[in-house]
């Protein structure tokens, strides 16, 4: 969901305003169901007291889950697949400045590619 959200707002080449609004809601939603699992719970991961592709599967910015993902990246396993094939750009994120350049960097190289991608 929260990739067709991106899509929308980022990379279609027409801005559907509906679709927009529309699957931005839903990821915000989802998330927050996660987030509340988490806090109802009161378990360290999705499915209970082990990691699971469930944990994978999510990664966003509510604070419950925001305490999950902390234990993900203090996981040896999950540390070293995030620097396959390189090292991960995580301590590029610790500022919003950083974050939103990072941001704005990922989004043109997309756009570049899929404006190639049409033309060819």
């Amino acid at each position: 969901m929260q990739g067709q959200a991106n899509w929308f707002r980022v990379l279609a080449p027409d801005k559907i305003v509906y679709a927009i609004h529309r699957d931005t809601k839903e990821t915000k939603r989802l998330y927050g169901v996660l987030n509340t699992h988490l806090e109802i719970t009161g378990k360290p991961y999705l499915i209970g007291d082990k990691c699971t592709i469930a944990e994978i599967a999510n990664w966003n910015e509510f604070l419950a889950l925001k305490a999950w993902e902390e234990r993900m990246y203090q996981r040896p396993v999950v540390e070293n697949g995030r620097h396959v094939p390189e090292p991960h750009h995580r301590e590029m994120f610790k500022s919003a400045e950083a974050k939103a350049a990072a941001e704005r960097k990922a989004f043109d190289t997309v756009r570049d590619l899929r404006d190639k991608g049409l033309h060819e």
